[in-house]
């Protein structure tokens, strides 16, 4: 027989059908309903609850109703079907209206889930794709500084008892700055410093840079020059109280004569 509306109990009839909540014999005979009836008001509602479960129920596994619910929606649904009219004290609740909030729910928290965890992605990716642009413009200035007839390269070695230290300064003279890297230089002690120098011809040491390495004994630095620093004697770091001081006080560390390149 075809259905002209659909009323509550047909609804529910189709919940439990899209759910596969119904028995074997039920589920039958109510697809029968379906393909010999032709039923398209049934129809449509079963497809309906079937997207709603879908699109829903997501992460969810999949639950029967409890067998109480379930036998008291069946004998409600038979009741109705019968022309008996249902008792009205109480107000009815599928077990569907109890499903959909808990699946929007779930559904709601897996989507704010990913797309937390989708824009930390994207704002990790965007860090690093900035991080690596700047690397890369900062390795074409220095390339392109060190290929010009005036560039000149500077090398450190190791003192005492940092003798497998090294260092080497890359020397941009028409842009007045070095590019510093140190190999193999354990962090500085607790409550000192590294101080590099630049060593004139004349007059007293003039400080370059105050820093400190990396666990593994790493540091890269661009240094920009101070003006009164001209021609050089030496470059040399020592070790310095926390901060650097004005003038050499500490032990030297690493130590060069400049080279022409």
């Amino acid at each position: 027989m075809k259905h002209l509306q659909l009323s509550d109990e047909l609804s529910e009839r189709s919940s439990l059908y899209a759910a596969g909540a119904l028995s074997e014999e039920e589920r039958k005979a109510y697809l029968r309903h379906l393909e010999e009836d032709q039923c398209d008001v049934c129809r449509d509602a079963v497809r309906e609850f079937e997207a709603a479960v879908q699109a829903l129920a997501i992460e969810l596994p999949p639950e029967e109703p409890s067998p109480l619910v379930r036998s008291r929606l069946m004998a409600q649904a038979t009741l109705m079907g019968s022309g008996v009219p249902a008792q009205k004290p109480r107000a009815r609740l599928s077990w569907l209206q109890w499903v959909v909030p808990a699946a929007l729910t779930a559904a709601l928290a897996l989507v704010i889930f990913l797309n937390a965890g989708l824009r930390n992605e994207i704002q990790s990716l965007t860090a690093r794709i900035d991080d690596l642009e700047a690397q890369s413009n900062r390795q074409r200035i220095v390339l392109a500084a060190l290929t010009t007839p005036k560039a000149r390269i500077v090398s450190l070695n190791g003192l005492s008892p940092n003798t497998e230290a090294r260092g080497r300064i890359f020397w941009d003279e028409p842009g007045r700055r070095w590019w510093f890297y140190v190999r193999g230089l354990p962090p500085a002690p607790a409550g000192k410093s590294y101080q590099l120098w630049f060593v004139p011809t004349t007059g007293n040491p003039i400080s370059a840079r105050v820093f400190d390495t990396s666990s593994d004994g790493i540091v890269d630095l661009e240094i920009p020059l101070p003006a009164d620093a001209t021609e050089l004697k030496l470059a040399a770091l020592t070790s310095e109280p926390a901060g650097g001081r004005p003038q050499p006080s500490g032990a030297f560390v690493l130590q060069s004569k400049a080279e022409s390149q």
